[in-house]
């Protein structure tokens, strides 16, 4: 029996029902199939690949500072293949001393997926508030070279490496602690 020509009108409305229902739900297949794909590859048309979001937080030992208050002016992370990325788009006052119970967030970045070998800081004292403990009292103190001049700024490297590496993938978010010991270092 061919339903086309099935006199019922119940049949017949059922039937042309049923097409419209499985179009419909197969449009929206479709779209969520697109969607899903589109959200999974992380696509950004800034980079032309994939890209991950990275958190970085800071954080010092006890010491006697009172105060260690210098600019942030620059956080990168470079690859093995030597690309270097710039997580901290504004210079930041950021006062050490203040984080040696917690880790104080910093910055948020979405940068190019990859494995990365070295984070590096750089740190501007030309306006820095550095002050020590001593017998009681703060005492102003100043960061000075070797031959015993000021330093404006000061370049902070640390490798990442083997299993130390820093992997940013897309939909896993990564967190990067920089963590101080200014006592142990000045």
């Amino acid at each position: 029996m061919d339903f086309k020509e099935n006199k019922h009108p119940f049949v017949t409305q059922w039937l042309g029902s049923l097409r419209t229902r499985v179009v419909q739900l197969l449009g929206l297949t479709v779209l969520f199939l697109a969607v899903f794909l589109l959200i999974g590859c992380g696509s950004d048309a800034t980079d032309g690949g994939t890209t991950g979001q990275v958190t970085i937080g800071l954080t010092d030992n006890d010491g006697d500072f009172i105060t260690y208050t210098v600019d942030v002016t620059s956080i990168t992370l470079t690859k093995a293949n030597g690309t270097v990325v710039n997580t901290l788009p504004l210079s930041t006052r950021v006062d050490f001393a203040q984080y040696t119970e917690m880790t104080e967030f910093l910055t948020a970045a979405t940068i190019p997926s990859g494995a990365y070998v070295e984070a590096t800081m750089v740190v501007d004292y030309a306006n820095a508030d550095i002050q020590v403990e001593v017998n009681n009292n703060a005492v102003p103190a100043q960061l000075v070279d070797e031959n015993g001049v000021s330093v404006t700024t000061l370049e902070i490297s640390v490798h990442l490496a083997n299993a130390r590496k820093l992997v940013i993938a897309p939909g896993i978010p990564a967190h990067m602690t920089l963590d101080f010991d200014l006592e142990a270092s000045h």
